[in-house]
């Protein structure tokens, strides 16, 4: 950023200053602490190059520099769809630094590889550099409607039916005054912020609205003389469109990641701007320098305190509740994690907060599961019920449930609802694992190798599945195919081999285990669709 800012500009300290604050702003901590995240990283890196790329263009334009750009930008859509707005984001170019559109009195020089001196860009009328940008809007519109399929498939993008238009409108202007509110003022971030999914109240519509309109009105204004306002300004309300909530995706509200590019246009307004404002103040001048370095001095242990949040999905989880309030999703994410930690107590009170606030089926799931974990199978099996109340045809909720009933002894009902979860989903590997085992339990050993084996043609690199089918091998006397998953299971998991070998050279078919192949029907560990975009 800073090498791109200083070749267009020619002044190096201001870019400087605007890669710092880029660099060491609390709110882009979530987009590098995040692995999830790492398309921000990649998608920015494309952006700034295909920025650094056009700058070249722009000062000596032919057919490789102009498809080195659009290569660059391909790249950048295949990283993540928010690079849709570089085409917007060059014309902005074209306007300032570069000048392309204007007189070349007003152009500045910019360094070109191979040049022997800096050169001017090449200016052109507007309506050609609208037309220079027709491949880059092709690619976007392009990228726009795989995304929309895409996303509307997965079933991430909420209908409007849920969330009308209004409710959308009012949470994108409010969620635009809160980022620049969290710019100057890093508090209380969030890696998830809950949608209320109420409209905005009539007077914050009409103020939000009077604001926005106004500094646009401001910055066009002062265009002529002051050429970074517009720029930085349509940069920042341009970039923030994909993301903004008018096309929803997931259920929160606004999201740190998402101020990432967006960010630079505040700072360049800011950079560029606060200089103007005391250059006939000789005596403020030197106070201008000493206030950026301060600025992002006082950044640094913001920054450094809000990394230490995301040392654990436990301790960031903690954090955002503490931040925001009826948080349904972190509440759940928390339970998950409290699980993995056999924490089964505090995930249950999570589960329960969940539930509180948004009673669905796969809260119920995971407090039954919590409930299962601790013993109470009785309350296990009332939560699985109102989840298929909630939801019949959730698969992971029957066979949650069989593996209940199976740790009662109710074995033939335990089959029965590991059947019915693989009669709506006959991929699922839980359930097939579950099957297996308790077919197992009840001595049907020859079924429980079918089972099993359609479990490892489902995922052939399962070790639990590997695990589960050599006992049972071992306990119906074929110890040579036996061994033969113990030697499949020396490269997937060490440790489980070694139990599987020490089952084998045991006197006696060993019995199954009743516990299942791998619990209870598990999520990942962002549950419900996740803190990114």
């Amino acid at each position: 950023l800073f090498l791109l800012l200083d070749r267009m500009t020619a002044a190096p300290r201001r870019s400087a200053f605007v890669a710092a604050l880029f660099a060491l702003h609390p709110l882009h901590v979530e987009s590098v602490a995040w692995i999830s995240e790492r398309k921000d990283l990649l998608c920015a890196f494309f952006w700034f190059s295909a920025l650094w790329a056009y700058s070249g263009y722009a000062a000596r334009p032919n057919v490789k520099r102009y498809l080195s750009v659009l290569f660059l930008f391909a790249m950048g859509l295949m990283s993540k769809p928010m690079v849709v707005t570089l085409p917007f984001t060059l014309l902005l170019m074209d306007y300032w630094p570069l000048c392309r559109g204007t007189s070349p009195k007003r152009s500045i020089t910019i360094w070109a590889p191979l040049a022997p001196q800096p050169v001017r860009p090449v200016t052109l009328p507007w309506s050609r550099l609208v037309i220079e940008k027709i491949p880059f809007f092709f690619l976007s519109f392009l990228s726009c409607g795989i995304t929309l399929l895409a996303q509307r498939h997965g079933g991430s993008v909420i209908p409007f039916e849920k969330l009308p238009l209004d409710i959308r409108l009012g949470n994108a202007l409010l969620s635009c005054a809160r980022y620049i509110e969290k710019t100057i003022f890093p508090h209380d971030l969030a890696v998830y912020y809950p949608h209320t999914a109420r409209p905005v109240p009539g007077w914050q519509v009409f103020c939000l609205v009077l604001i926005l309109v106004s500094i646009s009105f401001l910055v066009v204004r002062k265009a002529k003389n002051h050429p970074y306002l517009p720029v930085g300004w349509f940069w920042y309300l341009g970039t923030l469109v994909p993301v903004i909530g008018l096309v929803q995706a997931g259920s929160q509200a606004m999201a740190d990641r998402y101020t990432y590019v967006p960010l630079v246009g505040i700072f360049i307004m800011a950079t560029w701007g606060i200089p103007f404002l005391v250059k006939n103040r000789p005596r403020f001048q030197l106070a201008v320098p000493v206030a950026g370095i301060i600025a992002v001095a006082a950044l640094i242990p913001v920054t450094r305190h809000q990394i230490g949040y995301w040392k654990d999905s436990v301790t960031l989880y903690r954090h955002t509740l503490r931040v925001t309030t009826r948080n349904h999703m972190i509440h759940f994410n928390l339970g998950k994690a409290l699980m993995k930690r056999c924490d089964f107590t505090g995930a249950a009170r999570q589960f329960e907060a969940t539930l509180r606030i948004n009673p669905d089926s796969a809260a119920h799931i995971e407090l039954g599961n919590a409930l299962a974990r601790q013993g109470h199978l009785r309350e296990a099996l009332a939560h699985y019920r109102e989840a298929l109340r909630l939801r019949p045809d959730d698969e992971r909720a029957y066979s949650d449930m069989g593996v209940v009933l199976g740790k009662q002894g109710k074995f033939d009902q335990a089959v029965e609802y590991h059947l019915r979860a693989l009669r709506i989903k006959p991929d699922f590997l839980n359930a097939r694992n579950n099957l297996g085992l308790v077919l197992a339990q009840q001595g049907k050993y020859r079924r429980a190798v079918r089972e099993f084996r359609k479990a490892l043609l489902l995922e052939p690199r399962s070790a639990a599945t590997h695990y589960h089918l050599g006992r049972v091998l071992a306990a119906m006397g074929d110890l040579e195919s036996a061994r033969r998953e113990y030697h499949l299971l020396e490269s997937l998991n060490p440790a489980l081999a070694g139990r599987l070998l020490r089952w084998i050279k045991r006197t006696g078919p060993p019995k199954p285990s009743a516990k299942s192949a791998s619990g209870p029907a598990r999520r990942d560990d962002a549950g419900r669709g996740g803190p990114g975009s």
